[in-house]
C-alpha cells in the first residue's frame, strides 16, 4: 500500500499546478529534527506572474495551522520579511474535501494599517483559484482577472 503523502508534499503540488515553482528550505538537523528559515518557513515559492512574486510558506496538519500562525506572528523575523515583500502563509492541507470542497486551510499574514503583522483566512480557497491580497482592503482580497470571486 502507497504512503499517503506529506501536507508539504499536498503543498509543493498544488503551489505547482498553479504555475508556482517551488523547493523545500528546511534544514535537517537530526533525523527527527528540522530547522526552518527564519524559524518559520518550510517552502519558498515564485513566480513571476504573480503581484507579490515571491510566497514563503509554513505547512502543517489542518488541526495545527493556528498554533503555526501564533508562532509565526511572535517570530522576530515576521516583520522584516513582510517588508521585503514576500507573501506570507500557512496551509494546512487536507488529504479529504470538506463538504464545502474546500482542500486547504490556510491564513494569511499580512501587514495592518497601523504597521503591525496580522492574519486573514483563507480556508475557503480552493487550490484552483488564483486571489491575489491586497492589505489596504479590509477583506484582504480583490477579484482578479480570473473571474474569481471576491471575499468580503
Amino acid at each position: 500500500m502507497a504512503r499517503p503523502k506529506s501536507h508539504q508534499r499536498m503543498a509543493m503540488d498544488m503551489l505547482t499546478s498553479l504555475g508556482w515553482h517551488v523547493d523545500i528550505c528546511e534544514r535537517k538537523i537530526t533525523p527527527k529534527l528540522t530547522r526552518d528559515l527564519f524559524g518559520f518557513v518550510d517552502v519558498m515559492a515564485i513566480n513571476p506572474d504573480d503581484e507579490m512574486g515571491t510566497l514563503a510558506l509554513q505547512v502543517t496538519s489542518p488541526d495545527n495551522v493556528s498554533h503555526r500562525l501564533k508562532k509565526i506572528l511572535a517570530s522576530k523575523y515576521i516583520l522584516p520579511v513582510l517588508l521585503t515583500g514576500w507573501r506570507v502563509e500557512v496551509w494546512g492541507p487536507r488529504r479529504k474535501p470538506l463538504r464545502d470542497g474546500s482542500v486547504l486551510k490556510a491564513k494569511a499574514v499580512l501587514l495592518s494599517p497601523d504597521g503591525t503583522p496580522t492574519f486573514i483566512d483563507r480556508s475557503l480557497v480552493q487550490p484552483d483559484l488564483c486571489l491575489e491580497i491586497d492589505p489596504s482592503k479590509s477583506s484582504g482580497y480583490v477579484e482578479t482577472d480570473h473571474g474569481n470571486k471576491k471575499q468580503k
